[in-house]
């Protein structure tokens, strides 16, 4: 009608519309410009908008538009050492709780993070959990409340074995990489039905078991799991006796050759024999990919990463989520950020411009804004392949630089001078203050100060030694062969007498090649 065209001109050139305003402008009676109002949002040329009257589409789009940008660009980005400081906070890495509740915390916020198996027990969940014991793992995972799943680190590796626990010798294969999900998660695999083992042949159409190689292989390759963790311990385990190949030598007896040569000798267990101990530790189900459709893993997916990491973008996605990094969560995240349930802006410098994050988090970012170093921050030890390291993704590693009196840094990052540190298995880093202090390779070999305050690089070098003690005192009698030899800090030798002091108060004591760690908890002396 006449009316409603008119009203609707009125509304492209206004933004919210009433029926007051409508009946003032034109001189109409306040129903009859009520009446017509409806029938325009009843046929979708305006938006109902509650008790805030009515919108015209494109009107709203605009409106929208702007205040997004006008939300984003009043927030100023935070230096990276904020988003680590929070995300050891959502870790519970600052302050570790305790017992089988602190446990599922963890592995709930661990969602679907893959990680080498021999990792998970020895440094990840001990970090997270104080009191930490393999039972209480295997307790969640009988329960139903947890399941493992396994997959290989690549094709080529575990065709060639190159996950096997003692590279070069006949052993069982161990998983490459695992990954936790609470079992009502959409991320989650499906257990299904039990798997027989060893069962003779059926009747037609009754599926046979299978044996210990095939089920071994199939949970390798993440179709089967068990209802303990005690499996992956055992094939982490390298296998007592196994010898590596002896030098060649001209001159050899000829005296075990027939009758003994294929026998194990006292104290081998045969390959067969070790994996019928790996798959005879629990009972075992298959395992089906989960029914949730793609946009549901998405969504799933960018609220695991919320919750880890506070902040959602391209680097972060890449590194710690699934496949195809931030592309795949891009539509969930627009919805998202339109709905007022995430903002978008740049929050952490040195991450572009797409980054996500809900309010909160945001307002948490800027109270965790590092200032001047204080006694109230505890330096946290951690491991470069744990998820909550940040430091060389995100955190960027700062140049070398040493306390006055300590010497000259003979600069360069890593132990090849050539970039930053390599991240191996074992390297860690103390973060003090959310930024990187300290760097120790595997071995402690080679350390790297970060620190120009002697102060810090005490604290730090003191929560390293306390941090190695306690991994010892974990793995037991297996941590006395571990040799720990500072021989450099940052290019420096350990013998220097400003640098043995420096340790020397940190718990080390002289060693022929540099400063070794000294006495653990129960006063052994780790070599």
């Amino acid at each position: 009608s006449p009316l409603n065209d008119l009203l609707l001109r009125y509304a492209r050139t206004h933004t919210t519309v009433t029926p007051q305003r409508v009946a003032q402008a034109f001189g109409l009676g306040a129903a009859v410009a009520e009446g017509a109002l409806a029938e325009l949002a009843g046929d979708g040329s305006l938006v109902d908008l509650g008790a805030a009257g009515w919108m015209e589409p494109a009107v709203l789009t605009r409106v929208r538009r702007r205040s997004l940008d006008r939300a984003r660009a009043a927030v100023a980005p935070v230096p990276p050492a904020a988003l680590q400081r929070l995300v050891l906070e959502r870790a519970g890495l600052d302050e570790p709780g305790g017992g089988v509740d602190a446990l599922a915390e963890a592995l709930a916020a661990l969602e679907g993070v893959w990680l080498p198996a021999g990792l998970w027990e020895s440094v990840v969940l001990p970090a997270r959990v104080v009191d930490y014991r393999p039972a209480m793992l295997d307790e969640l995972i009988a329960s139903g409340e947890v399941v493992w799943q396994a997959r290989p680190v690549g094709d080529a590796a575990s065709r060639s074995g190159a996950a096997r626990v003692r590279s070069g010798a006949e052993d069982v294969p161990a998983p490459g990489e695992i990954a936790f999900f609470p079992t009502d998660s959409a991320l989650a695999p499906v257990a299904g039905e039990a798997i027989a083992l060893g069962e003779p042949e059926a009747a037609a159409g009754r599926e046979t078991g299978v044996t210990e190689e095939e089920l071994w292989r199939l949970v390798r390759e993440g179709a089967a799991t068990g209802r303990s963790f005690e499996p992956v311990r055992r094939a982490l385990v390298p296998a007592a006796g196994t010898r590596t190949a002896p030098p060649s030598r001209r001159v050899r007896s000829r005296r075990g050759r027939r009758l003994m040569m294929g026998m194990p000798r006292a104290g081998e267990v045969t390959v067969a024999g070790r994996l019928s101990s790996v798959v005879a530790s629990t009972s075992w189900v298959r395992l089906s990919s989960a029914s949730a459709g793609d946009e549901e893993r998405a969504i799933a997916e960018v609220e695991s990463l919320l919750d880890r990491y506070g902040v959602v973008c391209r680097d972060l996605a890449l590194t710690f989520g699934g496949a195809g990094g931030l592309g795949p969560l891009m539509p969930v995240l627009r919805r998202m950020e339109e709905t007022g349930v995430v903002l978008r802006g740049s929050f952490i410098e040195g991450l572009g411009p797409a980054q996500f994050a809900e309010r909160e988090s945001v307002e948490r970012l800027r109270s965790l804004t590092p200032g001047p170093g204080g006694a109230a921050e505890t330096p946290v030890v951690l491991d470069l392949k744990d998820p909550a390291c940040l430091v060389g993704r995100g955190v960027p590693w700062p140049e070398p630089v040493l306390p006055a009196g300590l010497g000259e840094s003979a600069g360069g990052h890593g132990e090849e001078t050539s970039g930053p540190p390599v991240r191996r298995q074992g390297a860690s880093v103390v973060v003090l203050g959310g930024a990187p202090v300290l760097y120790a390779s595997e071995n402690l070999k080679v350390l790297i100060s970060y620190t120009s305050a002697r102060e810090e690089l005490e604290r730090a070098l003191t929560a390293l030694a306390a941090d190695r003690q306690a991994m010892f005192a974990r793995q037991g009698a297996a941590a006395v062969r571990r040799r720990t030899v500072v021989e450099s800090l940052n290019g420096v030798t350990a013998l220097a007498p400003a640098v043995s002091d420096l340790l020397r108060e940190a718990g080390f004591v002289r060693d022929p090649r540099g400063m070794r760690l000294a006495g653990g908890p129960s006063g052994a002396t780790w070599r």
